[in-house]
């Protein structure tokens, strides 16, 4: 029994280191309080409706706790098995130099023609929808249609924005795993600036596929400006994004 306890103790401290707990403060405001501690005098916040205990010290079991307008998520365990969130935006810069050509990119997609995923000749960087297989269609002719074009993750930046043809469409998959929880999240596109932005030919879908979440974005702008579009894979917990500038001559 003694060596039992000593091994939980070992692990609750572990947990503890992990799990950024915040021992004995306060942050107060006309109609909220919170203040955390180690006891279940000190480990809790409140409003005119409504408290809740924190997980260490608390009174009640580690939860949910909810209001009708309010809801807590309690418990370091959720914390530490909860992912760090992902999102893999799809270009069509094979080789990742930035710039997108015959030799390193549209070539190198040709040799992984009619290949799937089990097959040694497969690219996954040529898979440009995500679905396993590298076909001419979706992918091969995909990346084709940004030949000549430069600037791309990781090369892009607002001061280094890819140039897109007025009036020619783009299309771009993104791809993001559930989390350890097995919860899959929401893809978003956002674009600015809004004006512009509505006057283009866009679409945007997505679905589950073979144990990801995958969008497909459709763009044709309409007019010249400088563009801003987010990716955004939506999680319970968390958001994470990728950012794309765009100018438009």
């Amino acid at each position: 029994m003694k060596k039992i306890l000593v091994t939980f103790s070992i692990f609750l401290a572990v947990v503890l280191a992990a799990g950024d707990v915040v021992f004995a403060g306060s942050a107060t405001s006309t109609n909220y309080k919170v203040v955390t501690g180690d006891s279940a005098s000190k480990g809790y916040a409140s409003s005119t409706n409504y408290k809740a205990y924190t997980s260490t010290g608390q009174a009640a079991p580690v939860g949910v706790s909810s209001s009708a307008s309010y809801i807590h998520q309690a418990g370091f365990i959720r914390r530490l098995l909860a992912s760090s969130p992902n999102l893999n935006l799809i270009v069509p810069d094979i080789n990742g130099d930035g710039f997108v050509n015959v030799i390193n990119d549209i070539l190198t997609c040709g040799r992984s023609f009619g290949s799937p995923s089990t097959n040694p000749n497969y690219n996954s960087a040529c898979d440009m929808n995500a679905d396993n297989f590298v076909n001419v269609v979706d992918d091969i002719l995909g990346v084709a249609n940004a030949f000549g074009t430069s600037k791309w993750p990781p090369a892009n930046s607002p001061s280094q924005p890819l140039v897109w043809t007025l009036g020619k469409k783009l299309t771009l998959y993104d791809t993001a795993l559930p989390d350890t929880l097995g919860r899959m999240p929401t893809l978003t596109v956002s674009c600015t600036p809004t004006a512009s932005c509505n006057a283009a030919a866009t679409s945007f879908i997505s679905d589950e596929f073979l144990g990801k979440k995958r969008g497909r974005w459709e763009w044709t702008p309409n007019i010249s400006d400088s563009y801003v579009i987010v990716f955004s894979a939506n999680y319970v917990d968390s958001t994470t994004n990728k950012r794309l500038d765009i100018s438009i001559p």
